[in-house]
C-alpha cells in the first residue's frame, strides 16, 4: 500500500529521526493511525534497500537554494552502480 498519507508519515519520521528509523521502528509505529492494525509489513526488496541513497540527490538538489534541479551530474563509487544508480533513475 502506497498512499500520500503513508509517504507523509514516513517523511515526517525521517525528518525527525533519520532514515535509520526504517530499520529501527516496527511498521505499526511508522504507519499513520488509519493504517494500523491491518497487518501491513515493510518491504525489503532492492528498491527499499537502495531508495534512501538513490533518492537523496533529489532531496538535496531541491532543498538547497544554491543547487539546481535537475542535477547536472552526480557521482558514486563503482560498487554502487547496480542498486544505487538504478534507483536514482527510477526516482
Amino acid at each position: 500500500v502506497l498512499t500520500k498519507e503513508i509517504i507523509d508519515a514516513v517523511q515526517k519520521i525521517f525528518a525527525e529521526r533519520g532514515s535509520d528509523a526504517w530499520y529501527e521502528m516496527e511498521a505499526e509505529d511508522i504507519l499513520p493511525a488509519e493504517f494500523k492494525g491491518r497487518g501491513l509489513v515493510k518491504g525489503t526488496d532492492t528498491m527499499d534497500v537502495w531508495f534512501d541513497s538513490g533518492s537523496s540527490w533529489n532531496a538535496v538538489a531541491n532543498g538547497r537554494k544554491e543547487l539546481k534541479y535537475p542535477a547536472n551530474i552526480y557521482l558514486e563509487g563503482s560498487d554502487q552502480h547496480r542498486g544505487w544508480f538504478q534507483s536514482s533513475l527510477l526516482t
